[in-house]
């Protein structure tokens, strides 16, 4: 090293040490970050991404500048500088240190953020909402991370924390129903117990989500009308998400008059089998029961269930006409007279 530093300048001569150790690692970790650079580029092209992509992300934006400060400080260690000198690297390396700290955060938060979108592509529609949490997220990560390197600078933030405190309590209590409802579509977000397109049944309302905002839900009911109801009055209800059903069981109560003969009445339930069987709205209906179930005052009571695999509810429509005009036939071929048909639908 001696030989090295010989063939320069007296007054640089301390210095090259230094220099020479922090030009080698410079040089490595350019290299690495080129390297790195090139292959998030090309998995970024690749469908599905890999999970290690973010990993790869991280060690590019975040750990090759921790590197790079770690080898620079290493590199101080061979110099000697005055005591005003050194306390200002100090200071310098503490606040490029908060800065990168910061970025590793907010980069995760926002990690989480793209992934949360993309695992759910009905959360698409909520992204404009996403990103204005996701910019106040950071915004806080910003303020703490100032706060906390001031304290570590020795600067008295007490003061400042204090007010804020204050603040806080003061705004909280002002726009407590707003932060009710701001809190409530947090809850919806992460635990999703419905999303847009989904057909929700709570209190005596239904009908079809259209937009999950941050303060409120707009849900289309059966006559058309938008319906805006506030996050915290759904989180608060019980809630049917209809959507969400593979199948719907339809129990079709059939009444037939008293004067219906013996050998007819024996014949119904095989004849209803029959109708089911033979239902071409959708493929997989499946006929569950039926049966001769009661006499009533004034009629004979038959009660019959069958799965219809498709959670629409016009699609149930559809599949309850189909059945009721092949019963009219069938029945009419057979002599036998309906009194009053009633319907119920379970959930299953």
């Amino acid at each position: 090293m001696n030989t090295i530093t010989s063939y320069f300048p007296a007054s640089v001569q301390p210095y090259v040490p230094a220099l020479g150790v922090l030009f080698l690692a410079t040089i490595v970790l350019l290299v690495t970050r080129a390297i790195l650079k090139h292959r998030i580029k090309v998995l970024n092209a690749r469908e599905p991404k890999p999970r290690y992509l973010t990993v790869l992300e991280l060690v590019r934006k975040i750990l090759l500048p921790v590197l790079f400060l770690v080898t620079l400080s290493f590199a101080l260690t061979l110099t000697q500088f005055s005591t005003t000198v050194r306390k200002i690297i100090n200071i310098s390396f503490l606040m490029i240190g908060t800065y990168i700290a910061i970025r590793a955060i907010n980069h995760i938060v926002g990690t989480t953020f793209i992934n949360l979108v993309e695992k759910d592509p009905r959360r698409t529609t909520q992204a404009n909402n996403l990103k204005v949490l996701l910019s106040f997220i950071q915004l806080l990560v910003w303020a703490a991370g100032i706060l906390i390197l001031l304290s570590t600078l020795g600067v008295d933030i007490t003061t400042a924390v204090a007010g804020l405190g204050i603040g806080g309590i003061a705004v909280a209590v002002a726009a407590q129903g707003t932060l009710g409802d701001l809190f409530s579509y947090f809850v919806i977000l992460f635990d999703h117990p419905f999303g847009i397109g989904d057909y929700i049944v709570f209190d005596d309302k239904s009908g079809t989500v259209e937009k999950i905002g941050v303060k409120s839900t707009q849900i289309r009911v059966k006559n058309g009308e938008i319906l805006v109801v506030a996050n915290k009055d759904l989180t608060a209800s019980r809630i049917h998400n209809y959507k969400r059903m593979e199948k719907r069981l339809l129990v079709a109560t059939h009444n037939f008059p008293f004067d219906t003969p013996y050998e007819k009445l024996e014949k119904i339930p095989s004849l209803i089998a029959q109708v089911v069987s033979s239902l071409t709205t959708f493929e997989g209906i499946t006929l569950d029961r039926s049966h001769f179930k009661t006499i009533g005052k004034a009629t004979y009571e038959f009660e019959s269930a069958f799965y219809v695999p498709s959670p629409g509810y016009i699609d149930l429509l559809n599949v309850q006409q189909e059945m009721n005009y092949k019963l009219v036939k069938i029945f009419e071929e057979e002599g036998i007279r309906f009194a009053i048909p009633t319907y119920k639908l379970q959930e299953d």
